[in-house]
């Protein structure tokens, strides 16, 4: 309940409210963001007395009650700012150690095909330069890999680098890595081609299938070391997971909006009881309802994402990698763009803060409501 003071004729006299809630009960648990959900409107109204019932002389009481019809729940536009996180010791460091994992050495391959090549009486047939054309494609592949390697463990010894571009540094190794694995197996194809091409030859096809024999044993070896450090490179990479971060920020008019937006459909329920200007000064009321609309701004939440707080990014992507700021925000995948969440459940509570009316004239009432609404997540509603 409160109490209005009106003056009038230089006397003052009470009018009570009823339906008013103590706001001091209404507790908003600023560590749960999900509890943040909250507006406040005024519903200013005129009233006129209905025709049967008598002039007012002055208003007694007002009984007001918010009623809650409808909730829904819609998408709006937001504003967000992406960021690079740096990477942590223990990333840098565990895509370092895969990384060389990948270094090899293919001097046993390159003298099992000299070796082949070499045999007395080999034919110059197109199996021949068939396996020197797949020989050259594993030395540039192999060549590829050392120099993707050499770039990769010099980028990753700078003093701050961001947890993306040890991503691309891991992807580019694993993509060198998958041509010379292709290339090997291209290579013992070739090798194979040619000893079924000359294994009718007396001599020289047994003396090519055993210095085939030793190349497939030199290439297992390297396909080996291959096949390990592909996946000590896929687990670095499971390891860093996301790289990207996203933060909403404030639209031009300066509000930051959440990409979701609580409709509230209601109705103020009310009496207003006045004793009539009459000379028994006899007590009447009469009924009035309004339909309200508002909107809550509830807190942000994406499907398949997690808010994380104080996560250390890069301030400026185009500038120094060791400008640091701290944000709260969403871990995402730049290539799937973020989706708003419209299937979570809301319920709403009311409160009346305050009740505000005075009689304009004899006829009329003037009054307006002040309604607080707050919105929880139906699973931490009580």
């Amino acid at each position: 309940m409160s109490c209005n003071l009106k003056k009038e004729q230089g006397c003052r006299f009470h009018m009570k409210g009823f339906g008013t809630c103590d706001m001091s009960r209404i507790v908003l648990d600023g560590k749960d963001r999900t509890q943040l959900n909250w507006t406040e409107l005024t519903i200013p109204e005129i009233l006129n007395v209905p025709e049967p019932k008598p002039d007012i002389e002055h208003i007694d009481q007002i009984h007001v009650e918010a009623e809650i019809e409808s909730l829904k729940l819609i998408e709006t536009p937001y504003a967000y700012k992406t960021y690079e996180r740096l990477a942590t010791a223990l990333e840098i460091s565990t895509a370092t150690t895969a990384i060389k994992s990948a270094s090899v050495n293919i001097t046993p391959i390159l003298a099992a095909v000299d070796e082949i090549l070499a045999i007395p009486l080999l034919p110059a047939i197109p199996q021949v330069s068939a396996l020197q054309a797949a020989l050259d494609a594993v030395v540039t592949a192999t060549e590829n890999l050392t120099a993707a390697i050499t770039d990769a463990v010099t980028k990753l010894g700078a003093p701050c680098i961001s947890a993306a571009l040890v991503t691309e540094l891991l992807n580019t190794v694993s993509a060198a890595v998958k041509i010379l694995q292709a290339a090997l197996a291209a290579l013992i194809t070739a090798g194979n081609a040619l000893a079924e091409a000359v294994a009718a030859i007396p001599v020289v096809g047994p003396a090519v299938q055993a210095a085939v024999d030793v190349l497939a044993k030199a290439v297992d070896l390297v396909a080996t070391v291959l096949l390990s450090a592909a996946e000590a490179i896929l687990g670095a990479g499971t390891l860093i997971g996301t790289t990207t971060y996203f933060t909403l920020i404030p639209n031009e008019e300066g509000t930051c909006l959440s990409g979701r937006k609580l409709i509230v459909n209601g109705i103020l329920k009310q009496k207003i009881v006045y004793t009539g200007l009459v000379p028994t000064q006899s007590v009447h009321s009469f009924h009035s309802e309004i339909p309200f609309t508002a909107f809550i701004i509830p807190y942000a939440k994406f499907e398949g994402l997690t808010y994380e707080e104080n996560v250390t990014v890069i301030a400026d992507p185009e500038g120094n990698p060791c400008d640091t700021i701290t944000i709260n925000g969403f871990p995402y995948d730049p290539e799937n763009p973020p989706v708003v969440d419209l299937c979570e459940e809301f319920c709403v509570k009311s409160c009346i803060e305050d009740i505000f009316a005075y009689d304009t004239d004899p006829r009329t009432v003037f009054k307006n409501i002040t309604l607080f609404l707050s919105a929880k997540p139906v699973t931490v509603c009580v």
